[in-house]
């Protein structure tokens, strides 16, 4: 098990939960500890934004009725007053900026992070089967004045190396469903056999509407 980059006290506690019945479940249970390089992080995000346009570009050619281009779906965005009214598209607007110079800097970059991202979770699996972390913190309140609060997750690495990631539902914190996120192994047979196993341990809980705090919040 790897608890993440800088987890929360709650996370711990939950992840210990975790380990804790597993191994009563008969599985073997032990700490994997990985060492982040957040350069190669950059490295992703700058592979992310450089390639969106031209993905973006491709896929709206094959939707006639759609916009041309995410050059088009900027401008209609600010031509329409409700599109951008209580968020911006500073992501969007950041990739369309995108040259063709930066996009070769771009893919050296992108093959930078695969091939960190492959090693370290290649040195994780040398003695364990399969790795487990927490998916990430319960989901937030949407907040139309300050945006998103920045979160830690822990499907970034095998993000960049190409890798299933299944996030299996462990229980509820408080009424919000929590997550522990299973991957590391090339195989998606293998990842599924394992999450398959960590979910039986767990009886499904099931969300309900909180109606109250719905309509207060609208």
């Amino acid at each position: 098990m790897w608890p993440g980059i800088r987890p929360t006290q709650n996370a711990l506690d939950r992840l210990e939960r975790v380990a804790d019945t597993l191994v009563a479940a008969g599985a073997k249970v032990v700490a994997v500890d990985i060492e982040v390089d957040c350069d190669r992080f950059d490295d992703g995000r700058s592979a992310i934004l450089a390639e969106f346009a031209p993905s973006l570009n491709e896929y709206l050619r094959t939707r006639p009725s759609a916009p041309a281009n995410l050059a088009a779906v900027l401008a209609a965005n600010r031509a329409d007053p409700r599109e951008l009214a209580l968020f911006g598209q500073d992501l969007m607007e950041l990739a369309a900026a995108v040259t063709e110079n930066q996009r070769a800097v771009a893919r050296v970059r992108r093959a930078r992070a695969t091939a960190w991202a492959n090693q370290v979770l290649d040195d994780a699996l040398s003695d364990v089967d399969c790795l487990l972390a927490p998916t990430g913190p319960p989901a937030w309140p949407i907040d139309h004045e300050l945006g998103d609060p920045f979160v830690r997750t822990t499907s970034t690495i095998p993000a960049l190396a190409g890798r299933p990631n299944i996030s299996v539902p462990v229980g509820l914190d408080g009424d919000l469903p929590v997550g522990v996120s299973v991957f590391g192994p090339v195989e998606t047979a293998t990842v599924l056999s394992v999450a398959a196993g960590v979910a039986a341990c767990w009886p499904r809980s099931l969300p309900r509407f909180l109606s109250g705090q719905l309509t207060a919040a609208s």
